[in-house]
């Protein structure tokens, strides 16, 4: 099955691992537990704890998975220019400054 979204929060598990596949410039978010992210054909792995961010550099497939027990990812897709995402709560914030600075 074939899911296209630009965002998702995503469950792992240690025994199912997340397999990310044309995910160049898609941002991780830690949600929940430790999740440990690693790239194909890379020497160092990614491990996220809640609030960790890391944004796919490559072209590789990236597999995503649990250190202990459960964990869980948000997913965001690049823009369609190109740009790293904005996480949405980010975004919304940056709006609220700009509406302030544009009042005053």
């Amino acid at each position: 099955m074939r899911l296209d979204t630009r965002h998702a929060l995503i469950e792992v598990n240690a025994v199912q691992p997340l397999s990310l596949t044309d995910a160049l410039g898609t941002r991780l978010r830690g949600v929940s537990g430790t999740t440990w992210v690693t790239v194909d054909n890379e020497a160092e792995d990614i491990v996220l704890s809640p609030g960790d961010e890391w944004v796919v550099a490559s072209s590789q497939r990236v597999l995503v998975t649990s250190l202990r027990g459960q964990s869980s990812v948000d997913l965001t897709a690049p823009s369609a220019d190109g740009l790293p995402p904005v996480h949405p709560g980010l975004w919304a914030s940056g709006l609220g400054r700009l509406a302030h600075a544009l009042s005053a």
